[in-house]
């Protein structure tokens, strides 16, 4: 019996709303009954979710892949991580090489 009288308590706002506000039409610029009204407001319902549901887990999968690779890069060696740093080094000198000759071939 509570559950009933909560049921109506939460749809009469909507069902007032839905009544009363001539906003509220369908495709034939008719208003739209409380049938129309719940069928349409639960099918939006249906699509938002599936959307939410396609982006979390796309999220997930994102998060997943980049724990993985945290990981992968947590097990390297100490030299192999210094060959990294090294080898970065190494590209930001040429970089700045590559930026000292531009800038002596404006003078």
């Amino acid at each position: 019996m509570k559950k009933k009288i909560w049921i109506y308590f939460l749809a009469l706002p909507m069902l007032a709303c839905a009544q009363e506000n001539s906003n509220v039409k369908n495709e034939t610029n008719k208003p739209m009954g409380v049938k129309e009204f719940f069928k349409k407001a639960f099918s939006d319902m249906k699509e938002e979710a599936k959307a939410q549901h396609e982006l979390d887990k796309a999220n997930f999968e994102a998060v997943k892949a980049e724990s993985k690779a945290n990981f992968e890069a947590a097990k390297r060696t100490p030299d192999e991580m210094r060959a990294e740093r090294q080898k970065a080094r190494e590209q930001q000198i040429e970089e700045a090489k590559d930026r000292e000759a531009k800038a002596k071939a404006k003078m």
